[in-house]
C-alpha cells in the first residue's frame, strides 16, 4: 500500500468519517489525535523517562468510561519547573521526526505560564499549536 499523497488530508477524511460512525464532535477527535501523536513524539524522544501520563487522558488510555472529553494532557514531570527549561523541552520533543502523520506542531507558540493546582505545589501549563492541514 502507498502513503497517500497528502497525508494531512487522508487523516482528516479519516477523523471527519469516524466522527460521523461514531457520531461524536469532529473537534474531539482531532484533539484526541493531537494529543496522542504528541504523546508518541514525546515516547520517541529522551524526555520520555521524565514524565508521567496522568488525569482523564490517562483514565481514556485504560478504557475508563469518561463524563466528557479531556480538553488537554496531564503530565507529572521529574524535571526543572523552570518555564524556559519546559519550554525548551516541548519544542524538543514537537520538533522529533517521525512518520508522516499529518500534523504540523508549531514551536514559535510554545508558551508555559505558572499555575497552582493546590496549597502543595505549583505547576505549568504549557501551549501550543498544531496544524493538520487546514484544521
Amino acid at each position: 500500500m502507498t502513503a497517500p499523497r497528502n497525508v494531512a488530508a487522508s487523516v482528516r477524511q479519516r477523523l471527519l468519517n469516524r466522527a460521523r460512525t461514531d457520531q461524536r464532535p469532529f473537534d474531539e477527535l482531532l484533539r484526541y489525535y493531537a494529543m496522542e501523536r504528541f504523546l508518541y513524539r514525546l515516547s520517541r524522544s529522551d524526555h520520555v523517562e521524565r514524565f508521567v501520563l496522568k488525569g482523564a487522558l490517562l483514565l481514556r488510555v485504560w478504557d475508563s468510561p469518561l463524563q466528557r472529553p479531556t480538553m488537554d494532557i496531564d503530565l507529572l514531570g521529574r524535571t526543572s519547573n523552570r518555564a524556559e527549561e519546559i519550554e525548551d523541552l516541548i519544542r524538543d520533543v514537537i520538533g522529533i521526526h517521525v512518520d508522516a502523520d499529518g500534523l504540523d506542531f508549531d514551536p514559535a507558540s510554545v508558551r508555559a505560564d505558572r499555575i497552582t493546582a493546590d496549597a502543595d505545589y505549583e505547576g505549568l501549563r504549557v501551549r501550543f499549536e498544531g496544524r493538520l492541514g487546514t484544521a
